[in-house]
């Protein structure tokens, strides 16, 4: 199990802070990212000041030499990751924010056909916990015109796209 390969941002910072960002492909066991995405630059850019990926919410730098890029995936970890710990990155990275949103959406839903003294209601504050810091850390101030829906937006997992409505299932 040599490539698990899962699809991030790559983003590059040229001139004084022209951002560039499209995407690349990332092994999440040996940190070795591939398939980066090109595009011409509306503007003429010269200096390469910075290069990362987005990688759960984090910026990570990629390190490069004779065409091969990697970044470290641990912090103070150098070597390749365990196994199980890729499959894990595997299997969480086709979640969007739309899934989550759609999700917790739907659990309050059906709480409401609940007794207040249901027993089913008392952790369900602290289970959901974690999915509404994700969902606060994701949404945005704009709301979708997409079909009169006027929900919210969240940021995108999408590269090429800033926002993506979880009603519409739309990217903008």
């Amino acid at each position: 199990m040599n490539e698990l390969k899962i699809r991030v941002p790559y983003v590059s910072i040229w001139d004084g802070g022209i951002e560039i960002t499209t995407s690349a492909s990332l092994n999440i066991k040996t940190g070795a990212v591939t398939d980066i995405e090109t595009v011409d630059p509306q503007d003429t850019v010269q200096v390469c000041e910075r290069e990362y990926i987005i990688l759960n919410d984090e910026q990570i730098d990629v390190l490069s030499e004779d065409d091969n890029y990697w970044v470290q995936l641990h912090s103070g970890h150098d070597g390749p990751c365990t196994e199980n710990y890729a499959a894990h990155m595997e299997a969480i990275s086709s979640l969007s924010i739309a899934h989550v949103v759609k999700a917790v959406d739907y659990i309050v839903a059906l709480s409401q056909f609940l007794n207040d003294d249901n027993e089913i209601l008392d952790d369900m504050d602290s289970i959901l916990e974690p999915f509404y810091a994700v969902i606060n850390k994701l949404r945005t101030e704009e709301t979708c015109r997409h079909r009169d829906c006027g929900s919210n937006l969240y940021k995108s997992d999408l590269p090429q796209y800033d926002y993506v409505c979880p009603e519409c299932d739309e990217n903008f």
